[in-house]
């Protein structure tokens, strides 16, 4: 018996130490950064979160801290032209900007009209060069009836803005996006599915409707709308409802794509704005203060078949929502990084931060391999605070882009990586990159300081 005893007991002793001391799943880190929002009460009303997200936990978030107090606050964008935030009064009919490190604000008037109501969401035109202020629906703008839009100048910081009267058939607009040349905006009131989406001309600020196909104008749910350069399509949402949407070639017809009903969270229930970062992940802010975040990166691009999907409270009264913002410039540069195993991959490039601006060059080498940049197909600067990137600039920092090009010179390889700008003489610059075939099998990733080498960033060269 004794024999039998030790027998088991050894069987049970293998077990626990196989169980105890078994391999962990390593986090691999997919998504790092800051979350800027606002919040629509309270003194403490523009706050900053940080967050995480990766393949073993998902996406958390650290404790927010509260960034400033402004006479309301509702939406939140960067401004491109120096990384500042600009910030939504609210009923003041203000538009403020503060940097993201917290005060000091400068505060202009959305219009020359104090009793006008419309600064509400916010949205930066493509050229950089103004901040649109709309209001949250009709009720909200005093003067006009809330067919208006304001239009305050960024040169590079706020100045005072005028107002615009909106004709056509839709003038209550609620929100603006950009894509393709062409300014969609939406529509829909608080709390409700009634609202229609068009394209706006800035010129004439004349609405027309677009064709949604198999959908009614007028039942909508468009209080916001973000465009996505990811799928080169528009997001819509409002009330309990996150609808996706595919344009056509001419840009004029719109077809559903895919449709999120995403329940009754608490009053108010509404999705006011989501955010969305060119790479297919989303943000969405609701009233009641929950965040969403989506992952839809992979397969089908659809936000109703993500990679994966979280929805928790982020705070009281949550409004807007900034991530990112794409600041001018371009960067140059390369070096040496090495793999785990002591492999060294050399890279040299010169990139722009808008795919539209060339030439945009990227050339990796590896163990008898090479990858060469033919096209870049998205790019995004931002600038990274705790970076210093000192000369030439520090207008940005951090470089993130993917492509295709060839590798081994067969074509349909694709590449992602992020550089960044620390400083002379570059020993504190990073590098990852990662290198995938035509089959979508990864050959290379590497991450890591530059061992030798430098990367810089510049103003834009156009």
């Amino acid at each position: 018996m004794k024999l039998v005893h030790r027998a088991l007991y050894g069987v049970l002793a293998l077990a626990f130490t196989l169980l105890v001391f078994a391999p962990v799943a390593k986090a691999t880190t997919l998504l790092e950064g800051d979350l800027f929002y606002t919040t629509f009460r309270g003194g403490m009303n523009v706050w900053k979160v940080h967050f995480v997200y990766d393949s073993v936990t998902g996406i958390t978030y650290g404790p927010s801290t509260n960034l400033d107090s402004l006479s309301g606050a509702d939406g939140i964008v960067f401004n491109p032209n120096n990384g500042d935030l600009l910030i939504g009064e609210q009923l003041a009919n203000k538009v403020g900007e503060i940097p993201t490190s917290g005060t000091p604000v400068v505060e202009v008037a959305a219009s020359g009209d104090a009793s006008d109501n419309q600064a509400f969401n916010l949205v930066v035109t493509p050229d950089r060069s103004a901040v649109l202020a709309m209001p949250n629906q009709p009720t909200h703008a005093a003067v006009t009836g809330g067919n208006a839009i304001n239009v305050v100048p960024l040169s590079p910081s706020i100045a005072a803005g005028t107002s615009h009267v909106i004709t056509g058939p839709d003038v209550h607009l609620t929100g603006v996006a950009f894509l393709n040349g062409k300014a969609y905006y939406g529509d829909g009131t608080d709390f409700k599915i009634n609202g229609h989406v068009g394209i706006l001309d800035l010129t004439t600020f004349t609405t027309t409707r677009i064709t949604v196909v198999g959908e009614t104008q007028g039942a909508l749910p468009s209080h916001s709308i973000t465009a996505d350069s990811f799928t080169n399509g528009l997001i819509i949402g409002g009330a309990n409802e996150l609808w996706q949407l595919s344009l056509d070639a001419t840009g004029t017809v719109a077809t559903v794509v895919a449709k999120i009903s995403l329940g009754t969270f608490g009053n108010p229930n509404n999705w006011d704005q989501t955010e969305v970062d060119g790479f297919g992940h989303l943000f969405g802010a609701n009233n009641n203060g929950n965040l969403l975040f989506i992952d839809y990166s992979g397969g089908s691009h659809l936000i109703s078949a993500p990679v994966f999907s979280n929805e928790q409270f982020l705070a009281t009264a949550l409004d807007d929502i900034a991530n990112a913002v794409n600041l001018p410039g371009r960067m140059t540069g390369g070096g040496s990084v090495f793999e785990t195993d002591g492999t060294r991959v050399t890279h040299g490039f010169e990139l722009h931060c808008e795919t539209s601006d060339l030439p945009n060059r990227l050339e990796i080498n590896w163990a008898g391999h090479r990858f060469h940049l033919e096209t870049l197909v998205s790019a995004f600067c931002s600038k990274d605070p705790s970076i210093n990137a000192g000369h030439p600039t520090d207008i940005f920092n951090t470089y993130i882009g993917n492509g295709t090009g060839l590798l081994d010179g067969a074509p349909g390889a694709t590449a992602t990586w992020t550089f960044t700008d620390a400083g002379e003489p570059g020993t504190n610059d990073t590098a990852t990159i990662t290198i995938k075939d035509s089959l979508g099998n990864v050959v290379l990733t590497v991450s890591g300081n530059l061992d030798s080498g430098n990367q810089q960033a510049h103003l834009d060269n156009k």
